[in-house]
């Protein structure tokens, strides 16, 4: 007879071994994730919906923000909800995840912030994200200065 047991690829470590910072980017991203979604939302809502009468954007601006929020959808909140149970865990393809979602908040929030710079006007999404952009940059070198905690955990190798 076969003894089914619990594949311990997938047990969370205790958390006395998960430093307190990596639950706190666990906590950001997991916020992250849930405010974006809603951002675009709430954008998809006012831009393409029909009480849209009264905005008055040029075709380009209106693409522009289409862009961004298929490039959200398509790759930031995957790789947010990617990363918040692997960090949890501290594997490998959580500390990938979370590294490759901050790079997409650099390269997406120095995009808007170079238009908003250049048209004279700060958006509230600016604003708004300016916070996770900022702990972004804290994350990212603080995972990888960290990132020895995912290789005793067999997750990397040492090579």
């Amino acid at each position: 007879m076969k003894v089914l047991s619990w594949d311990t690829r997938w047990e969370m470590k205790t958390p006395s071994l998960r430093p307190l910072a990596v639950t706190i980017i666990v906590i950001v991203n997991s916020v992250a994730t849930v405010i974006t979604l809603g951002f675009w939302f709430l954008v998809q809502q006012r831009l393409f919906g029909s009480e849209n009468l009264g905005i008055a954007l040029d075709k380009t601006s209106v693409a522009s923000t289409l862009g961004f929020m298929v490039a959200d959808i398509l790759w930031a909140v995957p790789m947010l909800i990617i990363s918040v149970p692997g960090l949890w865990r501290l594997c490998a393809w959580g500390w990938t995840a979370a590294q490759m979602a901050n790079i997409l908040w650099f390269y997406s929030l120095t995009s808007a912030w170079t238009r908003d710079l250049y048209v004279g006007s700060i958006s509230s999404g600016n604003l708004l994200f300016l916070l996770f952009a900022v702990l972004s940059v804290w994350a990212t070198i603080y995972l990888w200065m960290q990132r020895h905690l995912f290789r005793e955990h067999g997750q990397i190798s040492a090579k």
